[in-house]
């Protein structure tokens, strides 16, 4: 169980900075980046790599169907929508969280993924799957597993809160993935017997900058 969450997370991670490059893709002020033929074809492997990948995970370990390929680039095409104002996002799965400003968000009904949301280089994945086995178990095993993938991985200050009375274990994350250093926050609850994973991640260069925001959307977060 613990491989299947760490192959969410790193996913997870993974189809951010993709969003993000093909975002770059069309802004003028990314001289480096901006409109280069390589990206759109770089961008669309790294996402449909991480979506068969943890599509397959999630078939193997726990037998459910999910949505097939085709079904959720429709979806990520068609519900992608930026938020005018900050506005308090709530999810059919259970729980509701802030949207900043400016972040385009996309909605899943189905599959691993709950909610992606995307601004500049920041971005807020929320996965879900059933999980039987306790939080305290979980998130060092998922810690080890994500470290044996990509030794890059690198995770500090771990704390146990709760959300509304609910039990919760947040930890600091780094890594260096192919568009460059990644840090954030990674968030654990479980609801009923689905676990949850809340992803803050940004450009290494942004965190600082990025890292209040990060905070009032994890104080956002009910259930």
């Amino acid at each position: 169980m613990a491989r299947l969450i760490a192959q969410f997370i790193d996913n997870g991670i993974m189809l951010v900075a993709a969003a993000v490059l093909l975002r770059l893709y069309f802004k003028p002020e990314a001289t480096r980046l901006y409109k280069k033929k390589w990206i759109p074809f770089a961008c669309a492997f790294m996402m449909l790599y991480s979506l068969f990948e943890v599509g397959a995970a999630y078939r193997e370990h726990l037998q459910n169907q999910l949505p097939t390929r085709q079904e959720l680039e429709k979806t990520i095409l068609a519900n992608n929508t930026v938020a005018d104002s900050d506005f308090q996002y709530t999810s059919p799965h259970g729980y509701s969280i802030l949207i900043p400003r400016g972040y385009a968000y996309t909605e899943f009904d189905s599959g691993p993924f709950s909610l992606t949301a995307i601004k500049g280089t920041s971005g807020l994945v929320v996965a879900r799957q059933i999980c039987p086995d306790a939080l305290c178990k979980i998130v060092p095993e998922t810690c080890r597993y994500l470290k044996q993938k990509n030794q890059t991985y690198v995770f500090t200050d771990q704390q146990s809160i709760t959300i509304g009375g609910t039990p919760a274990i947040r930890t600091n994350v780094a890594v260096t993935k192919e568009t460059g250093p990644v840090e954030g926050f990674i968030l654990y609850f479980k609801k009923g017997s689905n676990l949850f994973q809340v992803m803050l991640t940004c450009a290494a260069a942004d965190f600082s900058g990025n890292k209040p925001q990060f905070e009032s959307i994890i104080k956002s977060l009910t259930l």
